[in-house]
């Protein structure tokens, strides 16, 4: 059940207002983990024309929004237990991040949805050179999430700038991808034009995942930071 995955942060204001948060497998962490994994399986599926994996990945999505739905509830519980101003402060930087990891599940899943249908269709697959391009961006993205989802684990920000760095020149490159797509479907039709749209809206999407996971970044920076 929920309580065997996840601990809730806690939030205990000592005399002079501090914080002590104990960051175990906290929601947050927990969601960006299951995005970076998620994302992979759904690539490789739509690569490999898996509909179980697509449509087992869109189960887990929908399930992973409930859980997520029930532990801020409770997390946010925790923060109103501390001073009203510093609780106003760290509530601030908590919804920013809680709201993007909200909006990362919401990402996924209008990835996924297009490669479930196209799948089932029996459309024309991913050919190998969308897949041979798109594989290193792939590997990259996940491993931005992987860093980022460490990060907020062990409550050691000290990579951030770097990381953060890292996810914006992605998005560059995913952005100069995106116009040279757009450029080819010009040059595809019929069979071919509705799987250049599907692999368009996957470098689209991948490029929120990344703005998104770096608002999850800077608001966990400032939520566990020292008052």
């Amino acid at each position: 059940g929920i309580s065997e995955c996840f601990r809730v942060i806690h939030l205990i204001a000592d005399a002079h207002c501090r914080i002590d948060v104990e960051p175990i497998e906290p929601t947050l962490n927990h969601t960006i983990v299951f995005a970076a994994d998620t994302y992979k399986r759904m690539f490789e599926a739509f690569s490999n024309e898996n509909l179980k994996i697509l449509r087992l990945s869109l189960i887990k999505i929908i399930q992973e929004k409930a859980q997520m739905k029930q532990m801020r509830r409770m997390e946010t519980k925790g923060i109103q237990r501390i001073n009203k101003g510093l609780a106003y402060e760290k509530n601030t930087w908590y919804h920013l991040s809680s709201n993007s990891c909200q909006q990362i599940l919401n990402t996924l899943n209008r990835i996924c949805d297009p490669m479930k249908e196209h799948t089932d269709n029996n459309f024309t697959p991913l050919s190998k050179e969308y897949i041979d391009e798109f594989s290193p961006y792939c590997r990259e993205l996940t491993s931005v999430f992987e860093d980022i989802g460490k990060m907020i684990h062990k409550g050691d920000f000290s990579n951030a700038e770097r990381v953060s760095q890292d996810a914006k020149m992605l998005k560059k490159r995913l952005s100069d991808l995106r116009k040279v797509q757009t450029e080819r479907l010009q040059e595809e039709y019929d069979e071919g034009l509705k799987v250049a749209f599907v692999y368009l809206n996957l470098i689209q999407e991948s490029r929120e995942l990344l703005s998104e996971v770096r608002n999850v970044l800077r608001g966990c920076q400032k939520f566990f930071e020292e008052n």
